[in-house]
C-alpha cells in the first residue's frame, strides 16, 4: 500500500535514497575500519623500531660528528626499508599464518630453518633482555621522581614493566595494536615536552667537530634500531594480506623512527657536549645504561627529568610490545603450539621468563645485551630476506605476487651491506675498530 499523500514515484525515490544512504554508511564504516587497521600497522612498525636508537645512537655516533651521523642514519634506513619490503614479498608468497622459520625452511631448506631458529632466538632474547633490563631501571627511576628518589624495589619495577605486556600479548595482536597506539602518542607527547624544556637550555649550535672514522662501529646498533622486520608475518595476517596497506604501513612506519632519530640526534648533540667529563664520548666509554646517563645530563629540573624518563620508557615500551608479539608468534610457529588458553600461557612463559631472569641477574646489562644483537640482526633482517627473495625470483622463478623494486642489483647491494655489517660487528667485538678518547 502506498502511504497517503505520496505517489508511487515518491515512494520509490525514498526507498532508493534510503538504500543508497545505507550503502554509503556501510562503505564509510568499511573504509574507516581499513584505515584504522593500516594506522595500527604503521604504529606497530614504528613502535617496534623505536627504542635502542633513541637512547643509544647519540652516544654511539657523537664522536663521528652530526652531519656524517645523519647521512649514516638515512643510508641504513633506506637499506632496512628495502629488506623489510623483501621480507614482505616472501611472507606474502607463503600461504596462511607463517613465521620466519616457515619461510626460511620453504625457500632455503631445513638447514636454513635451523640457522634461523638459532639466530632468531639469540637476537630476540638479546633485545628482550636488553629492554627488560633498561625498562626495569627506567620504571624505577620514573616512580622515584615523584617519590623524591625513594628507592623502588627491583622486582616491583620489573613486574610493573613486564606484566602489562605479558597480558597484552596473551590477548593477541589487536590488543597490542591498541596499546601501541597509546604508547606512541605518549612518546610523541613526551618528545614535545623535551623540545619545550630544551628550547632555552641547549645552545642550538650544531657541533662542528667529529671524525667519521668512528662511525663504522655504529652500524650494528643502527641496524638493530630499524629492526621491525620480524613483525611482518604477524602484520600480514593482521592486515588480511592487503598488499597496498602492508606496503604503506612498512614505509610510513619506518619513516617515523627515522624522523624521530634525526630530531633526537639534534636535541642531544646540541644539548650535551661530545667531549670532556660528562660528555657523550665519556658516556660511550662508560659501562652504564646510556639512556640513564643522557637522562641525568639533560635533567634540568623535575619537569625535564620526568619528561626524559617518560620519553625513554615509552620508547622502550613501544619496541618491547612489538618484539614480544614477534617472539610469541615465533614460538607458536616453531613449536607448533596452539593459541588456546593453555598454549598462550606457555608461549608467554617462553617469551618473558628468560629476559626477566636476565634483568634480575644483570639489571645494568642494557648495552651488554645489545652488543650481541647486531650480528643476529644483520643475518635475520638483511641477509635472510635477500636470500629468500633471490631464491623465489631467480631460482624457483615464481611468477606473480608482490615484488619489491630493485631487481638483482638491489638485492645484491643489500646482501653485501648485511655481510659488511656482520664483519664490522665482529671487528668491533675484538677491538679492531678505532675508539674515541676523552
Amino acid at each position: 500500500m502506498i502511504p497517503q499523500g505520496k505517489t508511487a514515484k515518491q515512494v520509490a525515490v525514498t526507498a532508493s535514497n534510503s538504500s543508497t544512504f545505507g550503502e554509503h554508511q556501510e562503505k564509510d564504516k568499511t573504509s574507516s575500519a581499513r584505515f584504522s587497521v593500516m594506522l595500527g600497522g604503521t604504529f606497530m612498525v614504528a613502535g617496534t623500531a623505536i627504542g635502542a636508537g633513541m637512547l643509544g645512537l647519540p652516544v654511539r655516533t657523537a664522536a663521528g660528528g652530526f652531519f656524517p651521523s645523519v647521512a649514516l642514519l638515512i643510508l641504513v634506513w633506506a637499506v632496512m626499508t628495502f629488506t623489510a619490503l623483501a621480507m614482505l614479498e616472501v611472507a606474502l608468497s607463503c600461504p596462511g599464518e607463517t613465521n620466519l622459520i616457515t619461510m626460511a625452511t620453504r625457500y632455503l631448506g631445513p638447514w636454513g630453518g635451523r640457522i634461523v631458529w638459532l639466530c632468531y632466538l639469540f637476537f630476540l632474547y638479546s633485545v628482550m633482555a636488553a629492554y627488560t633490563a633498561g625498562g626495569t631501571t627506567m620504571v624505577a627511576d620514573l616512580c622515584a621522581i615523584p617519590l623524591h628518589r625513594h628507592p623502588v624495589p627491583l622486582p616491583a619495577a620489573m613486574a610493573a614493566f613486564a606484566l602489562p605486556f605479558a597480558l597484552l600479548v596473551y590477548r593477541g595482536a589487536r590488543w597490542v595494536d591498541i596499546a601501541n597506539r597509546c604508547l606512541v602518542i605518549l612518546f610523541a607527547a613526551a618528545f614535545g615536552m623535551i623540545i619545550y624544556f630544551v628550547s632555552d637550555g641547549g645552545t642550538g649550535a650544531i657541533p662542528a667537530d667529529g671524525n667519521p672514522k668512528y662511525l663504522p662501529a655504529a652500524f650494528p646498533l643502527l641496524v638493530t634500531s630499524f629492526g621491525f622486520h620480524l613483525l611482518i608475518p604477524t602484520l600480514k595476517t593482521y592486515m588480511k594480506e592487503n598488499v597496498a596497506r602492508l606496503r604503506a604501513a612498512v614505509i610510513a612506519g619506518s619513516l617515523v623512527p627515522l624522523l624521530a632519530y634525526l630530531v633526537w640526534q639534534y636535541i642531544v648533540m646540541t644539548s650535551i657536549p661530545a667531549g670532556g667529563p660528562g660528555g657523550l664520548v665519556s658516556m660511550l666509554l662508560s659501562d652504564a645504561n646510556p639512556g640513564e646517563l643522557v637522562m641525568e645530563a639533560m635533567g634540568r629540573g623535575r619537569g625535564m627529568k620526568f619528561s626524559v624518563a617518560l620519553f625513554s620508557i615509552m620508547a622502550l615500551s613501544s619496541l618491547f610490545a612489538g618484539v614480544s608479539l614477534g617472539i610469541f608468534d615465533f614460538f607458536a610457529d616453531g613449536l607448533s603450539i596452539r593459541k588456546n588458553s593453555r598454549g598462550r600461557i606457555t608461549l608467554c612463559v617462553f617469551t618473558f621468563l628468560p629476559p626477566l631472569l636476565y634483568a634480575l641477574i644483570a639489571p645494568g646489562g642494557f648495552m651488554a645485551a645489545l652488543n650481541y644483537a647486531g650480528i643476529f640482526a644483520s643475518v635475520l633482517l638483511i641477509v635472510y630476506p635477500v636470500l629468500m627473495a633471490w631464491r623465489r625470483r631467480y631460482v624457483e622463478q615464481a611468477a606473480g605476487g608482490y615484488q619489491v623494486a630493485g631487481g638483482r642489483t638491489g638485492l645484491a647491494i643489500a646482501f653485501l651491506f648485511g655481510v659488511g655489517v656482520i664483519l664490522l660487528d665482529i671487528a668491533c667485538q675484538v677491538h679492531l675498530l678505532p675508539v674515541p678518547h676523552l
